[in-house]
């Protein structure tokens, strides 16, 4: 069966909430992918504020109940319940997204164009799509009368992308006002496993991710004094590097089975030993989920001609570490490893994500919701191997979930961050009966 038929055979009942307007909503996230919120764009700051006024004129009934605050270009939505005992929940997202070669565009990336199929632009699926999906549930329910009980906080950052330091004001915000949430959603893996990776043939998997990997960016530099190559005495800056590096990669750790995989491979019923853990290391998409992983990413110092020694020879390497591995320990080792003749320095570091326990009230909720709507898919305990918001409201939140409400076939999660990124119209409209779904059953029955 061809794509997308095997994706859409995972769904059900998309009959539910008829109420949906289905071309509204195609056409308020069509121009939010207009606008051109590129993370890290200080000219274009007027993209953001169009963003937010656009926000602000799509949802009539939620800006009517809320408070909405603008802390430098983030976003902070407060919708209150009625019920004061109940602890809010925060529903994350980020407006930012990543720059676009246009000029290798099907269609152009921040046109706002809508095919019979598909909605095309940059953040279409990272993650305008899951924002405003989260909006459309919330003013859907208030459409048909609903009130919440359950306090609802939308927050939506500005560079999730680049430093997540908009994340990280909000979360600030919110702890100095004492708000603790019981629940937080986030973004999360694009599209489902193949089953076939874990020995479940024939189920396509998606992790309700209770966790995200370390990360962790290191500029390695090697001295030298340049010269003529016809005295190379000793080594040259590029062979210590070169060095360094391979003595790094031979000292990470060896691939292990995370309690989150453990618990996720036991749901499975699938039996998580020694051949699997070796079959999954030996596997491109299964390595991340069992290994610290370590990315040569940039290189620089090379001489400008072949009889010329060169100066300092200097590289970036990218490493995402495993949930549970600090990074300090993992810097002592790296420091071990590349020797005394090279220097390692710390450009970003964001340690690995609290592991949250799978099950609770709200927990449940979302993955009867998920498996309501996504009979054909097993939704399994998991962690992210990338980056996301949800690690800056740690300190509020009891429980954070990373999932995407749409499930992306991997012929559109490749577009992700690259060209001809989109999200197709049925797989948006599941994605709000999904959120608005759980938000029935925890904020506004």
């Amino acid at each position: 069966m061809a794509y997308p038929e095997t994706l859409y055979r995972l769904y059900g009942h998309e009959d539910e909430y008829p109420a949906l307007d289905a071309e509204g909503a195609f056409s308020r996230l069509a121009k939010a992918l207009a606008f051109r919120t590129v993370s890290g764009d200080d000219a274009d700051g007027a993209s953001f504020a169009a963003l937010q006024d656009h926000i602000r004129a799509s949802f009539p009934l939620i800006m009517g109940r809320s408070s909405f605050e603008v802390f430098g270009r983030s976003v902070l939505i407060t919708l209150g319940g009625a019920d004061p005992a109940l602890e809010p929940i925060i529903l994350l997202a980020h407006q930012d997204v990543v720059p676009a070669d246009e000029a290798a565009w099907t269609h152009p990336p921040f046109s706002g164009y809508m095919g019979d199929e598909y909605i095309w632009g940059r953040g279409a699926l990272d993650i305008k799509g899951m924002m405003f999906a989260e909006l459309e549930a919330v003013e859907l329910a208030l459409l048909e009368g609903l009130e919440p009980r359950r306090g609802i906080i939308f927050a939506f950052g500005d560079d999730e992308e680049t430093v997540s330091a908009g994340a990280t004001r909000l979360a600030a915000v919110l702890a100095e006002r004492g708000v603790h949430a019981a629940f937080l959603l986030d973004e999360g893996v694009a599209s489902p496993i193949d089953g076939s990776l874990f020995g479940a043939d024939g189920r396509q998997i998606q992790g309700l991710c209770l966790s995200q990997k370390g990360f962790l960016n290191l500029r390695l530099t090697a001295r030298g004094k340049g010269g003529h190559s016809s005295n190379p005495f000793g080594t040259t800056s590029l062979e210590k590097l070169a060095h360094a590096i391979a003595s790094i990669r031979d000292a990470m750790p060896e691939p292990m089975l995370t309690p989150l995989l453990r618990r996720a491979l036991e749901e499975l019923g699938i039996d998580a030993d020694e051949d699997l853990l070796m079959q999954l290391a030996r596997s491109e998409e299964g390595y991340p989920y069992v290994a610290d992983t370590m990315a040569v990413t940039q290189i620089e110092g090379s001489a400008p001609s072949a009889n010329v020694l060169p100066f300092d020879a200097i590289a970036t390497i990218n490493f995402r570490l495993l949930p549970g591995h600090g990074i300090d320990p993992f810097l002592d080792l790296i420091r071990r490893a590349a020797g005394e003749d090279v220097v390692v320095e710390v450009l970003h570091r964001t340690p690995s994500a609290r592991q949250d326990d799978p099950g609770g009230t709200l927990y449940d909720a979302l993955r009867q919701s998920l498996e309501h709507f996504y009979p054909g898919a097993s939704f399994v305990p998991l962690f992210m191997c990338g980056g996301c918001d949800a690690i800056r409201y740690e300190r509020i939140s009891r429980q954070s979930v990373r999932i995407l409400p749409y499930l992306v076939a991997p012929e559109d999660g490749s577009r992700i961050h690259a060209v001809d990124e989109r999200l197709s119209k049925r797989s948006y409209l599941h994605a709000i009966r999904v959120l608005r779904h759980f938000l029935d059953s925890c904020c506004f029955s």
